[in-house]
């Protein structure tokens, strides 16, 4: 059996301002001081079925990692 291995976020392409490499992982929950705000964008503390997984740090759009493309 094999699995299929999602593209990398930095591979991908943002569906909005078409940019690539922009694009990065939504933590949900309440930053600490530590939080690295350049690597991952903050979704909020609740967490709700269908949330987005993924946000573009350059345009603002959110959306799921899975509907995405390798382009």
């Amino acid at each position: 059996m094999t699995t299929k291995r999602r593209p990398a976020l930095r591979t991908l392409i943002c569906p909005q301002c078409l940019q690539k490499a922009v694009l990065q992982r939504i933590l949900y929950g309440m930053p600490g001081s530590d939080f690295d705000f350049k690597k991952y964008a903050v979704g909020g503390c609740l967490v709700e079925p269908m949330q987005p997984d993924i946000a573009c740090r350059e345009c603002g759009w959110r959306g799921h990692r899975d509907s995405m493309e390798d382009l």
